[in-house]
């Protein structure tokens, strides 16, 4: 997937002469302070989720570990990692892929065809939900 997003820029940059600042990459403090509010939003809301989930009796844990594989410390901590990172590149793909280059595009292609600014934007975010 990150590959994927890697060509997705090459081309774009190249195809289409546009940076990739144009579609949200531009690493700046503000770029950072909003990808860590995304993340903590995103991780509340797994576990608002979760405990609902929980409280309502649509879900049980049955077990935390399979017994003998996951026993000590840093193979708990290696496969929690793990999945964290899982988590961050399917992220990343999704938001860039479908909210950054798509409703971007989708404007562009909109404004050029004489539609508004706002109508395009919004019919852009409704494509991509």
């Amino acid at each position: 997937m990150l590959c994927g997003v890697a060509a997705v820029i090459l081309v774009l940059s190249y195809l289409f002469e546009t940076s990739p600042a144009a579609y949200g990459l531009s690493l700046s403090r503000q770029w950072f302070g909003d990808f860590a509010g995304g993340a903590v939003i995103g991780v509340l809301f797994q576990a608002v989720s979760t405990a609902a989930i929980l409280a309502t009796g649509s879900g049980r844990i049955v077990s935390s570990w399979s017994m003998g594989v996951f026993n000590d410390p840093v193979t708990v901590g290696l496969a929690i990692g793990a999945t964290a990172a899982t988590f961050v590149i399917v992220g990343l793909w999704e938001d860039f892929l479908f909210r950054g280059v798509l409703i971007r595009e989708l404007v562009v292609g909109f404004t050029s065809r004489k539609v508004s600014r706002p109508a395009a934007a919004w019919s852009a975010v409704l494509v991509s939900v």
